[in-house]
Formats: C-alpha cells, structure tokens, sequence
C-alpha cells in the first residue's frame, strides 16, 4: 500500500505538485513493511474472508438455484401437456376418418397410451336440429377427451369440433318413380 508522507508544502520544501509516482524524493514515498513475510498479521482474515465471500455468494444463489428449479419442473409439465395435445389431436384425426367412412351418424371410440399415461376418447352424435342448425342437416358434433393423472388429481381436457355428413338418400321417392 502506497502511503505519502509530508505532502504539506508548508512543512516540507521537496513538495512539487507531481502526482505522486513520479515523486523526485524517495523517501517522501512509504512503500509499505519491508519484511519478506508478506501475510505477517493477516493469517486470520484470509479465513474470514472467504467464509463472508462464501455466505454471500450462498444467499445470492440460492433463489435463483430455487427459480431454476421451480422453472425446470414447469418445462417438464408443459411438455407433457403438448405432447398429449397433439396425440389428441392424431387420435381425432384418425378416428374421424374411420368415423367419416362407416354408415353410422354416432361412434364412440377410446385408446390408452403409456407414454405420457392418458386416456383418449372420440365420440361423434348429430346435433338437434334446432336454432341456427335446422337450416343445416348432417352436422355432426366431435368431441376428443383426454384424462390423465398428475399427482392424487385427475385432469381432463377436451376438444370439441363439427363435420358435415351428408345423410344417405334413401332412394327415388314414389312421387319421383311416376315420372
């Protein structure tokens, strides 16, 4: 540690207003103890000091470690989530086409997987006819479930969309057979 001594102009006529590196008189520089122990009397705040830097860095660390934790789990819920989602949505696309290919206005279908654990249901009806819909027959009502367990809780989630299929004409009325 640089210590200058003697600085006052009054009491010393060596003074030069030079910083004080590039003082002309050596000995108005104190350079510090001339042992060649360098740590002499400072053995027990080396300790201190690093358990003091350690504690602070513990107490900063450790909400952001906590965050990272609380922000790691919510990853791994999300994903689950989509990847139900869109096993969801494949499952309704396949079951509305075998829906869409068969006779029948209704279907239920169900379908378990293991990974991640859900179970899958499709069920297609016909709406009633009433309101806004009697103008449009043959609109059938989808709906795509999806449960699974997540904790001691059940969770469930559900699409529902709207098809049209036509119904099957029964064949030539008596009316249009007489022509």
């Amino acid at each position: 540690m640089l210590i200058l001594k003697n600085m006052i102009p009054s009491k010393n006529p060596n003074f030069t207003q030079a910083p004080p590196c590039f003082a002309r008189d050596p000995k108005l520089v104190d350079w510090g103890p001339q042992s060649s122990d360098k740590f002499s009397g400072a053995h027990g705040f080396m300790l201190l000091e690093v358990l003091i830097a350690l504690a602070i860095v513990g107490i900063a660390l450790t909400p952001i470690l906590g965050l990272q934790s609380n922000i790691l789990r919510s990853i791994v819920h999300i994903t689950a989530r989509i990847e139900r989602f869109f096993l969801a949505e494949d499952f309704f696309l396949q079951s509305r086409a075998a829906f869409l290919k068969q006779e029948s206005n209704e279907t239920k279908q169900d379908k378990k997987v293991a990974n991640p654990p859900t179970t899958l249901t499709y069920a297609a009806k016909p709406i009633k006819e009433e309101g806004a819909f009697k103008l449009l027959p043959g609109i059938i009502q989808e709906e795509t479930e999806y449960q699974w367990q997540e904790g001691n809780a059940k969770q469930r989630d559900m699409f529902i969309s709207y098809v049209y299929k036509p119904r099957k004409k029964q064949g030539p009325s008596v009316a249009e057979g007489k022509t």
